[in-house]
């Protein structure tokens, strides 16, 4: 595994690297989003519309991004599956259901990264090989005393003309591993498809109606 320049290590403040406790991640690691399961009875379309889908590793100051190598199903993949389950599951209702088998999705931006919010460093990097931004995670995400990083996903798709997003957040206690990134991923996709119940015309009607005061019946 390649190992940081001292010209690197140096722009970073020593004192991060000297109050670590790293985040034992192997890696070579490769994350699940979803687990493979068969193909259901209802079908749904997924198309990548990202302008630039990240293929590697992206270091940030206070984390990792995760790109798409890193990641055992492409987003794509991963989110036709988790959109499957859900509509061919009983707790789908009418209107995402229909929405989601009755055309094609979108999907236009998909960002998963594991955030650090103590960790001091500045300075990130974009664009390097995914074995060196995970060896940067190893060596100087240190555990914050809530204890743990942040799984963090952002997920946002077109369908039928119109946008909608959802976000997911999941605490790693210990090392992070697919069992909880796909837990993270999947409140992310609870989240649109609760986006996608709601009808826009009828929101924006709702909230054009005058409020009315509510009155406690008491004579002044």
């Amino acid at each position: 595994m390649r190992r940081w320049s001292m010209g690197w290590l140096a722009a970073l403040p020593l004192a991060a690297f000297a109050a670590a406790q790293p985040i034992a991640i192997d890696p070579k690691d490769v994350f699940e989003l979803v687990e493979a399961g068969p193909r259901p009875e209802r079908a749904v379309r997924v198309e990548d519309a990202r302008t630039a889908p990240l293929q590697v590793t992206e270091v940030l100051p206070n984390g990792v991004r995760l790109g798409d190598a890193q990641l055992r199903q492409s987003p794509p993949e991963a989110l036709r599956q988790a959109l499957e389950s859900y509509v061919n599951s009983t707790r789908a209702r009418a209107r995402p259901r229909d929405l989601l088998t009755g055309g094609t999705v979108r999907l236009t931006l998909f960002d998963f990264r594991f955030v650090q919010r103590d960790l001091v460093a500045e300075g990130g990097r974009s664009g390097i090989p995914a074995t060196d931004a995970f060896d940067f995670l190893v060596r100087s995400l240190a555990q914050s005393t809530a204890g743990g990083s942040l799984g963090m996903v952002r997920i946002e798709v077109e369908v039928d003309g119109r946008f909608y997003s959802g976000h997911g957040v999941g605490k790693f206690t210990a090392t992070p591993s697919s069992v909880a990134t796909r837990g993270t991923f999947q409140y992310a996709v609870d989240d649109l498809v609760k986006a996608l119940s709601v009808d826009p015309a009828e929101a924006a009607a709702e909230a054009a109606r005058p409020k009315t005061k509510a009155t406690s019946g008491r004579r002044p």
